[in-house]
Order: C-alpha cells, then structure tokens, then sequence
C-alpha cells in the first residue's frame, strides 16, 4: 500500500489469504463409485463421512460389486492444491482386496488426463499417506482404481491441501469500526457485494447484482481484486484487466491489453497504472473516470558512428594583447554522428 487517505485517495484493494492450514478437502464432498453393493447402505459418501473406523456392520465403508476396475472418486467442487492423500482400509476383514490399485488426480470427470497418477501394490494396513513433491498437485477430482478385479471397500479418503481463500483487507464494517469510518480507511469498500481470489486464481462473487455480486469475471489467474461502491476490478498475472458491477461505476470500460501494474479507486471510478507510469482510467466522469493525464516516457537515445571532433580555438595577436577568435573546426570535414532511439 503505497498511500492512505481521504476519498479519492489510493484505494487498491490488497488482499489476505486466509485458509492457510491443511485442511481435508473431500470432506462431505460429492462422491460416485463404479457400482453400489447394496442399495441403502456401503455408498461412496461413506468415504467421506469423517468415519474412519473402516467396519462393515456400521456402516462405515463403501463397499462395490465384484468386478473389474472398481473405482470410488470425489469431486472437490473446484481445482485444488493437494499436498497429500490419505487412504483408510477396510479393518475387519478383507484388507488385501485392496493390495493393486491406482490412484489419481484429474481436472476432469472422465480422467481422460490426469495431473497425478500412481499404481500402489501394497494393502494399506490401516491406512496409506501419499506425499505429494512440495509445490503440490493440482486437480478437482481424486480416483482411487483397482487394477484387478474384486470388490473395492474404503473406510475413508483423506484429500489434502490448502484451500486459499483471499478477501479484500477492508470490507464495510471493517472500516467503520477500525478506520473511525470509511472515509479514512486506506481502501474504499464496496457497499453491497463480496469477492474472493481461490487458490487456482479464479474469482468468486455474491452480494447485490448491482455492486457486483453476480457475473464476476470468469477464467483464473487473476492476482489481485479492487473495489469501489458498487463494482469490482480484478488484475490477472500478465496485467490485463477485467471489471464487472455497475456499468456507471466502472463495471464496464476496463482498458484492453495488459502490462498494469495497480489499479486505484475512487467511488466510482478506477484507475491503472503501467510500470511507465502511463494511466488509464474508467467509470463515472464525475468522479475521475475521464480527464487523466498524458503520461509520455522521454526518449533515450544513444549515438552510433564516429563523433564530431573537438573543436580548436584560434587566436591571434593584435598590439601586443591575445584575442580569441571564434572557434573553427579543424579539419573542415567531419563524420556526422547519428542516434538511434532505445
């Protein structure tokens, strides 16, 4: 944050990571498998119960037909950074049914490609951990697979990671209450919407329609989300721009191309600024969405070629005093120099 001030002031929004922790992703989360066993009970939401005691007569294990390839997945609800799966077996019985199987991860349904995979040939006894490299695996979808054919039964599946979750620093009630009121708090609020940066960089929004609750920008890798009364702007890594809310506000008439580096706001307008210091800015003109002004980078040049030489005084003597004549060149012709502009 490079400045703090009244309205219309700089007003980037910065934002904070919270979420930070492992926590176990797949926890009640959506769960398929290959087949159902039995039509009430042994279902693939077993494995996602939080139950990891892994015994048949309380119903605490999925449990598929006999047949080739079982499998039992999870969807995340969105991709995800996984640092570590962990994988329950049944305990009563039958444990090394699950002693050939695959494991991956996937950003699709179908696992037609897979960001992780890996074949396992030993029961786990209760449980296996895999330990994914240090940066982690991304996906939203998680495959357990045997690779023979029998029943598959699993107690439960443990998916890892960091869910990360990033809000605006300042949020309404938050400035009143420890920046003595919005008008002094370093960044504006938005007045009647929230929006989050998620771990893969998407943006999720909700609030009022009009403040930019609904229709946020789609995709991911954005960075970083600014506000201002009633819209959003968001910068995305190659600092290309994409706004949304209310169109007067500057939910509409983001600049094109990329290379900005910071947005600011008033109200209801906002503006960006490239690293040459040019601006761009857009929403209502009543409040700083027109008018900025035209930021050139001087020219730098460099010269080429041989330079002009120096030139000789001449001098001459009149009744015993030295006078300096205007300076001439010597010799008469020299090389023009010549510059290129960088």
């Amino acid at each position: 944050m490079t400045a703090v001030g009244r309205r219309g002031r700089d007003t980037a929004t910065v934002v904070i990571t919270v979420g930070v922790g492992t926590i176990n992703l797949a926890f009640e989360k959506h769960a398929t498998q290959s087949s159902n066993y039995n039509k009430t009970n042994y279902h693939a939401s077993q494995a996602v119960n939080g139950n990891t005691k892994g015994v048949w007569y309380n119903n605490s294990i999925t449990h598929t037909n006999y047949e080739q390839g079982a499998w039992w997945q999870v969807d995340l609800g969105s991709k995800k950074n996984i640092s570590q799966i962990i994988i329950y077996n049944r305990t009563d019985c039958c444990a090394n049914r699950l002693s050939n199987y695959q494991v991956s991860i996937s950003n699709k349904a179908d696992f037609s490609t897979h960001t992780y995979q890996q074949d396992f040939h030993v029961a786990p006894n209760p449980k296996k951990i895999i330990q994914l490299d240090a940066s982690g695996k991304q996906g939203r979808y998680v495959r357990i697979q045997l690779l023979d054919k029998d029943y598959l039964s699993l107690a439960e599946v443990q998916v890892m990671g960091a869910d990360l979750l990033r809000f605006a620093e300042v949020g309404y009630s938050r400035a009143s209450n420890n920046f003595s009121g919005w008008h002094d708090a370093p960044n504006y609020p938005n007045w009647g919407a929230f929006a989050i940066l998620q771990g893969d960089g998407s943006i999720k929004a909700w609030g009022s329609s009009g403040h930019g609750g609904t229709d946020a920008s789609s995709g991911s890798g954005y960075t970083k989300i600014y506000s201002n009364k009633n819209a959003f702007a968001a910068l995305k890594v190659d600092g290309s721009i994409k706004a949304w809310g209310r169109s007067d506000y500057g939910g509409t008439g983001a600049p094109s191309g990329s290379g900005y580096t910071k947005i600011y706001s008033t109200m209801r307008a906002f503006a960006a600024v490239k690293a040459d210091g040019s601006i761009k800015v857009w929403g209502s003109p009543y409040a700083g969405g027109t008018g900025a002004p035209l930021v050139e980078a001087i020219p730098r040049f460099i010269q080429i070629g041989v330079p002009l030489l120096p030139l000789k005084p001449m001098a001459q003597l009149r009744r015993g005093v030295v006078h300096i004549l205007e300076a001439q060149v010597r010799p008469p012709v020299v090389a023009i120099p010549k510059f290129i502009q960088l």
